[in-house]
């Protein structure tokens, strides 16, 4: 919409205030647009680049630095950048900043990827911080993105709706929910950060069931692939838990 709009006001000024045809107007015109597009995809490019360092590396640490530090020194796209470091302090274990820093951002509705972001990252804080009441509104709210999104779009609110469920579930400890729903999470799991997160969740339910060997195999996994999420240190903290105590030497 703002492309278009300054497209438009150009090509009115070059009209106004020129003695070019109409036909080199519109090359001009065409592009600067074009250039607009490229710097924009190149600007998502770099920004995808980065999410590979949470994403696919799993190292929270380095990513809410990284985001931290662009946000201080960029003046454009604050909302943006503010959820990406949400995102990485979520993923660091730090519930609280991440809560606080939610309340300073507004997301326009119009964009549904930010509005999804922001709404994880709410619940997530949520239920963390131990409100699942309130992760529910945040579950809910989600619920009713999927009356105002396109065809297309639906697939990624669903995948959203479905982590809620299979986080709700195993907070409540609702354990045939759990299962089912994490399975879907699980196949629909699309990065390494996904992946991760759905074991911690398989652990801890598998702990809690008294699955003791499921839940080592698959909080062993995340010990081993989960990079600096704070995941890691709460499965070594669960595996210890499981360590059979050692009898005293006679």
């Amino acid at each position: 919409m703002r492309y278009g709009t300054l497209v438009v006001f150009l090509f009115l000024l070059l009209r106004l205030w020129s003695k070019l045809n109409l036909f080199l107007c519109i090359a001009l015109v065409a592009a600067f647009y074009l250039a607009l597009r490229f710097l924009r995809a190149m600007k998502v490019q770099q920004f995808s680049l980065l999410q590979t360092v949470l994403r696919e590396d799993c190292d929270a640490v380095k990513y809410t630095e990284i985001m931290e530090r662009i946000l201080s020194r960029s003046k454009q796209d604050t909302n943006f950048l503010n959820l990406c470091r949400i995102q990485g302090l979520c993923a660091s274990g730090r519930f609280r900043e991440a809560s606080d820093a939610l309340a300073n951002v507004y997301i326009q509705r119009a964009d549904l990827s930010l509005h999804l972001l922001y709404l994880q990252s709410s619940f997530d804080c949520c239920l963390a911080l131990g409100d699942p009441e309130a992760a529910r509104q945040s579950r809910q709210e989600t619920a009713r993105l999927m009356e105002t999104s396109k065809p297309a779009q639906c697939p990624s609110v669903e995948k959203v709706l479905h982590a809620m469920d299979a986080g709700l579930a195993l907070a409540e400890r609702r354990w045939e929910d759990f299962y089912a729903q994490e399975e879907q999470v699980q196949s629909e799991a699309a990065n390494q950060l996904q992946l991760v997160t759905s074991a911690f969740r398989m652990g801890k339910a598998d702990l809690d069931t008294g699955n003791h060997d499921g839940a080592r195999e698959h909080l062993e996994d995340v010990a081993a692939e989960g990079g600096t999420l704070w995941l890691v240190s709460e499965a070594r903290r669960l595996l210890e838990e499981l360590a059979p105590t050692r009898l005293p030497e006679a």
